[in-house]
């Protein structure tokens, strides 16, 4: 909300916690707050540049920082073990549970309001304020799949090497169909 504070309530109507979040002492807006999959923490959005990590009963767990501007959407992926951020900063960041940045997604040229996994976790949809929607491939066996569709061919074990990820790579080129990646740099942590 406009005040802050995002409030949880049981289907009663009884408060049963309050979450806060500010920057220098100002409450800063909250544009959204979602439960995991399992239903243990609360993930929020906000005005200050950050999505938070809490617990139920509103203790704060992890602080998302890394963005340069605000955060209009936050969400777990299905499984609950990943966490994406779509920022005014045009940017989507792709984090593990804890909070540790793992990727940084960008391409889009204006504000991005909301980022969502698809619903077995394997894609990431953004929508931008550029007009434009985005997917993004999420596991490194899809990175390296749409990799050798591009060139058309198997890719050689250097090139796998680039990538940084497992072999043995394995693709049929049978049905050659590529789908759209866009570019994608490595998180900082």
């Amino acid at each position: 909300s406009a005040d802050g504070t995002a409030r949880l309530w049981d289907t009663s109507g009884q408060l049963l916690a309050t979450l806060s979040v500010t920057l220098n002492g100002q409450a800063k807006l909250i544009y959204s707050a979602v439960f995991s999959p399992d239903g243990a923490r609360i993930l929020t959005a906000s005005d200050d540049y950050t999505a938070r990590l809490w617990d139920t009963a509103g203790k704060p767990l992890a602080t998302l920082s890394g963005h340069l501007s605000s955060v209009r959407s936050a969400v777990f992926s299905p499984d609950g073990t990943r966490i994406l951020t779509a920022s005014n900063d045009r940017t989507v960041r792709l984090w593990d549970s804890a909070g540790q940045l793992l990727v940084t997604f960008s391409g889009h040229t204006l504000p991005v309001y909301s980022a969502v996994f698809s619903p077995d976790g394997s894609r990431i949809l953004t929508a931008s304020e550029d007009g434009t929607a985005r997917q993004y491939l999420v596991s490194s066996e899809d990175l390296r799949r749409a990799a050798a569709c591009r060139v058309g061919r198997e890719l050689t074990p250097e090139e796998i090497d680039s990538f940084q990820v497992p072999r043995p790579l394995a693709f049929s080129f049978t049905r050659r169909q590529c789908p759209p990646v866009y570019s994608w740099e490595s998180g900082s942590r």
